[in-house]
């Protein structure tokens, strides 16, 4: 069995084997800022520093198209700053286009950081694809930090099932 230590321009010390491939890892380069109530696809915008060993990841419209048919683990993982008592916090994986797999939390009294994420085993062709999206209904807009606390990641676990 052959591996790659991450892929080009990795610096995560990951091995990864050819049979998990292709396999991203991606994170945000600064904080940014969500709108209220709206449903937005987050740009996890770097794969530096974290890997995309096939170049499957586009980071300028932060979709993973694996270009190799097979069942994927897809995750992703968002921390919001000053979320409100109260308010709900959505994690999202799309497929295609549309929604496949939510979680979703509520804040609690001490309000403030809130981490939400979510993981689905997507059975995905060659020109399917894959993109993170965030949902919230605090009062205003919401901060998401920087690359320690947010990612979005995935990789081949085998052939269709």
């Amino acid at each position: 069995m052959s591996g790659i230590i991450g892929g080009a321009g990795s610096k995560s010390g990951v091995i990864i084997y050819d049979n998990n491939r292709p396999a991203f890892n991606v994170h945000r380069t600064a904080s940014w800022t969500i709108s209220a109530s709206s449903t937005t696809i987050v740009p996890f915008n770097s794969a530096t520093n974290f890997f995309d060993t096939d170049g499957c990841y586009d980071t300028s419209t932060y979709t993973f198209t694996p270009a190799r048919e097979g069942l994927y683990f897809i995750s992703m993982r968002i921390n919001i700053d000053n979320l409100d008592d109260g308010a709900n916090l959505e994690a999202i994986i799309y497929l295609n286009g549309g929604l496949y797999m939510n979680e979703r939390c509520s804040s609690g009294a001490l309000a403030g950081h809130q981490t939400q994420q979510v993981q689905a085993m997507i059975s995905l062709d060659e020109d399917d694809y894959v993109q993170a999206y965030i949902w919230h209904n605090d009062d205003g807009d919401v901060f998401m930090a920087d690359s320690r606390y947010n990612q979005f990641c995935g990789f081949r676990v085998s052939s269709r099932y």
